[in-house]
């Protein structure tokens, strides 16, 4: 039996001496090609991937995920740089303690309303992830809907409370068992991810696949994406703070290209591994993926929950992992 590039050569062959007929005898009808409809199962299966696999053979190789590791090392990388950055406006200005002073010094009144309103603005998306979250975890005691309502209260008022205390000295501890419930959170997530059945995320019975690009995608989808990631490095919005409690501020460049080196590739391992067994059926957050048998993950995060106002250094890059 022919292999499959001797196979490719003999329709090739047999294509050209058909286009040679065609052309010398003018009496010859070309039917003309019609535009084919897919289903929505076919749709999935058409990919440009599939085009340089038959062209490669097997020389091909597949980097799906190509896209989200660039996004997400790269936007990495773009925010250590401008906490370098701010690291050394701060030493330059030491009355700066967050972005809105920051925003008076470089462009007056205007510049710190505005950066002031942004800065709040972010600390308000933040708490109310935690809550979203929060309330998922507690929702595996209940799915009733005022349930939900009240829980996500439960989390905002625990949220205040611990809060009060207003220096990140004091919140080591707290930090490191909330990173601590993150790293078993998403652990379980991927396990529960990977043995679940895939008809558990399935819709209208197109299979899950995997593309490097969206297919079709609205502008939500594309912003969406994007700011997923972008979130994640939120971290730099308190790097004036973090500065402003240390003895030599210089030495904080030192402690966040470790946490972003881990938080880069946490955030790839964890991304990938989770977008390889959900395809284009991954959710924001990754937690609504597993089925109740597997909810367990959700009250590993409990600890999570603080306000986002007062983190420790280890937290605030890495708190993000379950909502890409």
């Amino acid at each position: 039996m022919p292999d499959n590039k001797t196979l490719a050569a003999d329709v090739g062959a047999a294509h050209l001496e058909d286009d040679k007929a065609a052309y010398q005898n003018p009496t010859t009808t070309i039917t003309p090609v019609v535009e084919q409809e897919y289903s929505g199962k076919e749709r999935y299966d058409i990919d440009p991937f599939e085009a340089q696999r038959e062209a490669r053979g097997e020389d091909y190789v597949e980097f799906r995920t190509m896209g989200g590791v660039i996004t997400t090392a790269g936007a990495g990388t773009l925010a250590y740089f401008t906490a370098w950055i701010m690291v050394d406006f701060k030493l330059k200005h030491p009355g700066v303690m967050h972005f809105g002073d920051a925003g008076g010094v470089l462009f007056g009144n205007w510049g710190r309303q505005i950066l002031g309103i942004g800065l709040v603005l972010k600390s308000m998306g933040l708490a109310g992830s935690h809550a979203l979250i929060g309330k998922q975890a507690l929702s595996t005691l209940s799915s009733n809907a005022i349930c939900s309502v009240w829980y996500a209260v439960i989390v905002c008022i625990v949220s205040v409370l611990m809060s009060i205390s207003r220096e990140f000295g004091k919140l080591s501890l707290m930090s490191f068992i909330s990173i601590s419930a993150i790293l078993i959170a998403s652990g379980i997530t991927i396990i529960a991810t990977g043995i679940q059945d895939s008809s558990v995320l399935v819709r209208n019975g197109v299979p899950i696949a995997w593309h490097a690009v969206p297919t079709n995608p609205t502008l939500v989808d594309v912003i969406g994406g994007l700011t997923n990631v972008f979130f994640a490095y939120g971290g730099n919005m308190a790097v004036f703070s973090f500065c402003s409690e240390m003895k030599r501020p210089q030495d904080f460049k030192k402690s966040f290209i470790i946490v972003q080196g881990l938080g880069i590739l946490s955030y790839t391992v964890v991304g990938a591994t989770i977008y390889a067994f959900g395809g284009q059926y991954v959710t924001s957050p990754a937690l609504s993926m597993t089925t109740r048998h597997h909810s367990c993950e959700r009250g590993s995060q409990v600890p999570l929950h603080r306000s986002l106002q007062k983190k420790g250094p280890f937290d605030q890059p890495v708190e993000f992992f379950l909502q890409t």
